[in-house]
């Protein structure tokens, strides 16, 4: 299975780097951060397209648990490496689109590159 960006030198920057050198959306980040830390998600999350993790760190500062659903598992492996193996985040890896839950979420989390459409959609039919 293959992740949205398969660009190996992003995928090493992100590791190290939450905000990359050129990331377009670095204006932004200060906000970002604010309206995630604003938004506090509790409980059972449910990451849709988790990449490396760098959500997922923020996720975890309230979040009870978090099952990270990815394509790739080379973000996987990413996403580990950068949160130390924390025990309260589940991985799997699929297709996000054609993944069945097996479990209510309290929240479900994503930011995605397009298909916001399809994926607000998807994303609702987790929710308890």
């Amino acid at each position: 299975m293959g992740g949205l960006r398969s660009d190996p030198a992003h995928h090493t920057q992100l590791r190290t780097d939450p905000h990359p050198p050129g990331d377009p959306l670095a204006p932004f980040w200060q906000r970002i951060e604010a309206a995630l830390a604003g938004f506090a998600p509790t409980g059972r999350v449910l990451e849709i397209a988790s990449g490396t993790g760098g959500w997922t760190r923020y996720l975890l500062e309230q979040a009870s648990t978090i099952t990270a659903v990815d394509s790739s598992s080379e973000m996987h492996d990413l996403s580990r490496r950068k949160l130390n193996e924390d025990p309260r985040v589940r991985y799997i890896e699929a297709d996000v689109f054609s993944w069945k839950r097996d479990e209510q979420y309290d929240v479900v989390f994503f930011w995605g590159e397009g298909q916001l459409k399809s994926s607000t959609t998807h994303a609702a039919s987790h929710l308890k």
